[in-house]
């Protein structure tokens, strides 16, 4: 019986390159593999091993010799804990909808730990895997693999593979016949939008001194209780974003909802990347206008290194393969008409994916890095109540060596994965062994995995989808060494469902 598989192609000898992060010249090791066909439940597997992906190309660190280890983290969206100043960045956003101005008032400005100072905010990005190397590794990929919409069809396997399927909860009218693509548009102000102006930022002219500073919230809900409860004790705060006066949870939701009477309206808008999605193609321009800016801006990239090649393999290109919902999308942000960010993110049968983040520079002062995150949260979330199993937001990789790469920690409660026996484990228990060792396991001492057993590798070979053991009765090979470290790295899962390019 015919099944589908994925296809990969190894670069088992992948040099160092320069790290994104502490700047070492070859410091950043990595093994690596071109995807030109990947199954989402295949990607699924390999992110709860370590890996990750820049376009097509995916790898995973070498933990032992990294300058800088890099460790999967992951959220429950379902249990989410915002801080204060999430949930301050997120009524900077409301106020900033309904009256046009992002300025809070005194003590709301005190509260947390961010500044509303106007400096521009890092989205939440990872630097693993620069251009020049992924160009590197394009050139280094076959051009004579199956490149189309569907994974290679064979006949190789016993029984076909488990499809991951079920109506689609991501569909719009704007979605396409039969061709994969999906819009999905969620407008947060019923005030109709301007697309032939930009808007208009006012950053406000401050607090008035003639008048008394405002009261913080919290203090106006203990002023509110006392009146009503007298010496009653106060009820316990709780919930993801915050406790309110009788102690009830504030949902995520609430605290994202869009205010009414809004002076600007601000549209989310889930496209997926895929190269037959027409609302997708006509939205790159201006995406990578944005993308443009906020590279040279934040990163002091130069124009000629973010061309639209550079974005186009980096942000756009995926070897992605499933039905709707899942795939790669870009989550559009626009505001009046005008598009100001794109966080660019896979959804996944266990998860939704974070991979990079960008926004007009001018907009910093919304702290939309952090907003994105937070609107990615609520999509997970949306998610999982059609497919209980989708309920984690990956964040890419915590790296406890590099202080500004901390934050994705305040995201919690979040676990990272134990590099040696892929297990999850809490990020407060991870910390303090961070502290003293840059490498950590995790998990307790116990007993090493097992060995990669060769019969479970599959190989394409002049076209035709085979067992490794076939392949070296044809070629005679002697590449053991390398199918066997491909096993170890990838598991029995990925290799039983992934044939590897053979020439």
């Amino acid at each position: 019986m015919s099944r589908n598989y994925s296809i990969v192609q190894l670069f088992p000898d992948s040099p160092g390159h320069q790290c994104g992060y502490c700047k070492s010249k070859k410091g950043f090791i990595a093994q690596g593999m071109w995807a030109h066909a990947l199954d989402v439940q295949e990607y699924q597997a390999l992110l709860d091993r370590g890996w990750r992906r820049s376009g097509c190309y995916c790898y995973k660190p070498v933990m032992h010799e990294i300058c800088c280890p890099l460790y999967t983290i992951r959220c429950d969206a379902l249990g989410v804990r915002l801080t204060k100043s999430q949930k301050k960045i997120a009524k900077r956003m409301r106020n900033f909808l309904h009256k046009g101005s992002a300025k809070l008032n005194q003590q709301e400005t005190s509260a947390g730990d961010d500044t509303m100072d106007g400096s521009v905010e890092h989205g939440h990005v990872d630097l693993e895997i620069d251009a020049e190397t992924l160009e590197k590794m394009a050139s280094r990929a076959s051009g004579d693999l199956p490149q189309g919409a569907a994974l290679l069809n064979g006949d190789l396997a016993d029984s076909p593979r488990t499809k991951v399927e079920g109506p689609s909860d991501l569909t719009s009218s704007e979605t396409g016949e039969s061709t994969g693509q999906t819009t999905v548009t969620t407008k947060l102000s019923e005030r109709p939008a301007s697309s032939a102006s930009q808007t208009s930022v006012q950053p406000g002219e401050g607090m008035d001194p003639s008048r008394p500073p405002c009261k913080k919230q919290k203090a106006l809900r203990r002023e509110r209780w006392r009146k009503k409860h007298g010496d009653a004790p106060l009820p316990a705060a709780g919930g993801c974003g915050g406790g309110g006066g009788g102690g009830a949870p504030i949902p995520l939701e609430e605290l994202l909802k869009p205010p009414e009477d809004a002076k600007h309206t601000l549209e989310l808008r889930l496209v997926s990347t895929a190269p037959s999605n027409r609302e997708f193609a006509s939205t790159k321009a201006a995406s990578y206008q944005v993308y443009k800016q906020y590279q040279m801006a934040v990163h002091g990239d130069t124009e000629d290194k973010c061309c639209m090649r550079t974005f186009e393999r980096f942000l756009c290109a995926t070897p992605l393969k499933g039905a709707p919902p899942y795939g790669a999308y870009h989550h559009q942000y626009w505001l009046d008409g005008e598009l100001i960010a794109v966080g660019v993110l896979d959804v996944l049968p266990s998860c939704v994916s974070s991979k990079y983040f960008y926004y007009l520079p001018r907009f910093g002062f919304l702290s939309l890095g952090t907003y994105g995150s937070l609107r990615e949260l609520e999509l997970t979330r949306q998610l999982q109540r059609s497919r209980p199993e989708l309920r984690y937001y990956y964040m890419g990789y915590y790296i406890h060596t590099c202080p500004k790469m901390r934050y994705k920690g305040r995201i919690g409660p979040s676990d990272l994965l134990c590099p040696e026996t892929y297990t999850w484990h809490p990020l407060s228990a991870c910390e303090p062994l961070l502290d003293k060792h840059k490498y950590a396991r995790f998990a307790p001492a116990g007993p090493p995995l097992p060995a990669p057993d060769l019969s479970a590798a599959l190989v394409l070979y002049d076209g035709q989808p085979m067992r490794y053991r076939r392949y070296q009765q044809l070629r005679g090979a002697s590449d053991q060494q390398e199918m066997g470290q491909y096993l170890r790295l990838v598991g029995p899962a990925v290799a039983s469902q992934t044939l590897v390019f053979r020439e």
